[in-house]
């Protein structure tokens, strides 16, 4: 069908890009967007793929079949590894990392087995059950094990997205977390319609399939150009200047931006644990969009960053000036405006590439 042909040539087109963009786009990458790049450009790898297929490309050349099929095990642990950066958890390749690699890594193996043991009639053989629809059901013991691995590493992100958008609601940083939820929903909806598709073709309704696949492609394409779009509006994505905003001449931001500073540096607001931009805005006397501009501005990434860096610094200040051994990180988190003992921990490693009580033992041992 050419409709589909054409589709599908759309898809792949805007899931190269939009994987090329956030691999090759310095601050995507510092945000763990890479991660997400990577999975695009494998989206991309695999609508490739089935149109091969279906175009009898792999009739010709047998022993080019089926190398795609174990990428499938790589989507989940990507949008997982991007929700893990997304929360500013580092991703290292220890055996804790790669172990999310494995079932990867064992269908790889099994593919290459495949492919020593077969001969070019067989995997033909199997190629044309598959084009021709007549695998039947027995197929789907082999497809929905991959279907459901993809399912649940989403279902866990997604949790894991909706449990940091809970901790940033204080703090008004709903844009990156935002985008994310929208990507993971476009996601888990592919997969959903992807599975049901899989049902019908291995049930043999060409005819059914031939139309869930055209409307699948549209659905695809129209999701890709919102994300798309949604991506380009993101400050991260965007080239920032040192410049004046809502009308204000460059000496009224700085003005502006010298409050911020005296208002958290001075009457040390941060310390309060519910502090939201609103807050900030309402003591300035101006709009919070006007305090979201020139803190991502010129200031920090975010309110929420910037919060947490004068949180982390004080925090650093007390304990070392404090002398009494029986002080807690617990008393401490509380003193500098935290009300979670994770969300502190994670910060002040973040900010100080160590936990509170390492930082704490490490000024013990200083003369």
């Amino acid at each position: 069908m050419e409709a589909l042909k054409i589709l599908s040539i759309i898809a792949i087109s805007l899931f190269a890009l939009l994987g090329i963009f956030l691999i090759t786009n310095s601050k995507a990458r510092i945000k763990g967007f890479g991660w997400l790049g990577l999975f695009f450009l494998l989206l991309a790898v695999n609508f490739v793929d089935g149109m091969l297929l279906l175009n009898g490309f792999y009739l010709e050349l047998p022993k080019w079949a089926f190398w795609e099929d174990p990428n499938v095990l790589l989507y989940g642990p990507l949008i997982y590894f991007f929700s893990l950066r997304l929360k500013n958890i580092p991703i290292s390749f220890r055996l804790k990392t790669l172990r999310h690699l494995l079932p990867y890594v064992i269908f790889m193996i099994l593919v290459i087995i495949y492919h020593a043991i077969s001969s070019a009639v067989q995997t033909k053989v199997l190629l044309l059950e598959i084009v021709e629809y007549r695998m039947g059901p027995r197929a789907l013991w082999g497809v929905l094990p991959m279907f459901i691995h993809v399912l649940l590493y989403m279902t866990v992100a997604y949790k894991s997205l909706i449990l940091h958008k809970n901790q940033l609601k204080q703090y008004y940083s709903f844009i990156e977390i935002s985008w994310a939820f929208e990507l993971v929903r476009m996601v888990l909806f592919i997969f959903s319609v992807s599975l049901a598709i899989t049902f019908v073709q291995y049930f043999g309704k060409k005819e059914v399939f031939s139309i869930l696949l055209l409307l699948l492609n549209i659905i695809t394409v129209l999701l890709l150009f919102r994300i798309l779009l949604l991506a380009l509006r993101q400050p991260m994505f965007q080239t920032i200047r040192n410049e004046p905003v809502y009308g204000l001449s460059q000496e009224e931001t700085q003005s502006l931006r010298e409050k911020i500073e005296n208002l958290l540096s001075k009457e040390k607001l941060y310390k309060k644990p519910e502090l939201t931009v609103k807050d900030l805005a309402d003591q300035l006397g101006v709009s919070q969009r006007m305090v979201s501009h020139i803190i991502n501005q010129s200031m920090a990434d975010n309110f929420y960053d910037l919060i947490n860096a004068y949180r982390i610094k004080e925090a650093q200040r007390i304990l070392n000036e404090n002398v009494d051994p029986k002080f807690t990180v617990l008393e401490l988190l509380y003193q500098v405006g935290y009300n979670s003992k994770s969300s502190f921990n994670t910060q002040f490693k973040k900010k100080t590439g160590m936990t509170p009580s390492e930082f704490k033992k490490l000024r013990k041992k200083l003369p």
